[in-house]
């Protein structure tokens, strides 16, 4: 789910700015961006996030500002020296600083040429908790945000949820009618057999002598569809994962990972009615609830 949160918090000398950015994912991955003087507090933000947030891409920005600790950088001289005379070298020739001040800016600004006294272990501690209040309400933000979108996503769930029973009462309603529709073309069939036989045709006979008769056939044929043409279990088990899936939608702690196992039910169940179907309309409406169901998959891969 997507959302954003951000605060700012001043204790003590120091100001933290913190601000979280969420996109959709099916699972839970976590970005800290605090500085290089503060790198060591990332997992314990990412850790706050994870006690919070259980799925989506969050990203997570910390600005920190201590009065104590802004005059902590020093500079490497050794190191600046190195990248000036690799630079002269490149340049043929030797570099004043008083001419090339914009060239001194660059420099300072590579790896290791400022060192950063402030992320010793007493600093860090110093700094934590007025991080952690400020992830915290970024969090809490963050949040409120992704409820207003979860209540609408539930809306267009169960509105999906509905579409699908309706459908699921249209094929339980068909069913009957495919079935003596099947019947009529069976009584057809038996009553063209009959006249045939009585028309005395003698390759008829024949193969029906060899493959145990037309009746046998025929009371095969209408015992595999009568099996074929129950959806009775399938339509009790789908009305049963819609109920299921609206009472998720109603509890308060993360249910996403259910709603996704309730939609692979919702599939397989789903599937079977259509291989079984023998009915147009029957298989129009297996074609709806399909439809509905990819709508749901695709919103309840963003849920938590």
């Amino acid at each position: 789910m997507t959302g954003q949160g951000q605060a700012l918090v001043s204790q003590a000398g120091c100001t933290v700015q913190a601000e979280i950015r969420s996109v959709n994912n099916r699972f839970l991955k976590v970005a800290v961006r605090c500085g290089e003087r503060f790198n060591e507090l990332a997992p314990r933000v990412e850790r706050l996030v994870q006690a919070q947030v259980r799925r989506g891409t969050v990203n997570v920005s910390l600005k920190v500002s201590a009065a104590g600790l802004n005059n902590s950088y020093r500079i490497n001289p050794e190191v600046l020296h190195s990248y000036q005379q690799q630079v002269a070298s490149l340049c043929g020739g030797t570099l004043d600083w008083g001419q090339q001040p914009q060239l001194l800016a660059a420099l300072l600004g590579l790896p290791g040429v400022a060192d950063d006294g402030g992320g010793d272990a007493e600093s860090l501690e110093v700094v934590w908790p007025i991080v952690e209040l400020a992830v915290s309400e970024s969090i809490e933000r963050l949040n409120e945000m992704r409820a207003v979108e979860g209540q609408a996503m539930a809306r267009d769930l169960s509105e999906n949820l509905e579409q699908i029973a309706a459908r699921v009462r249209e094929i339980e309603h068909r069913a009957p009618l495919a079935s003596q529709s099947y019947q009529q073309r069976i009584l057809e069939r038996i009553q063209q057999l009959l006249a045939t036989a009585r028309s005395g045709d003698a390759g008829l006979a024949a193969a029906s002598s060899e493959s145990g008769g037309p009746s046998i056939d025929l009371i095969r044929e209408v015992a595999v569809f009568a099996d074929r043409c129950d959806f009775s279990e399938e339509t009790v088990r789908l009305r049963s994962h819609l109920t299921q899936f609206s009472q998720l939608l109603q509890d308060r702690d993360s249910q996403g990972r259910k709603m996704d196992f309730l939609i692979q039910e919702l599939v397989r169940e789903t599937n079977t009615i259509g291989s079984k179907a023998n009915d147009a309309g029957i298989a129009g409406q297996v074609v709806e609830i399909k439809t509905c169901i990819e709508r749901l998959r695709e919103m309840v891969q963003n849920i938590e």
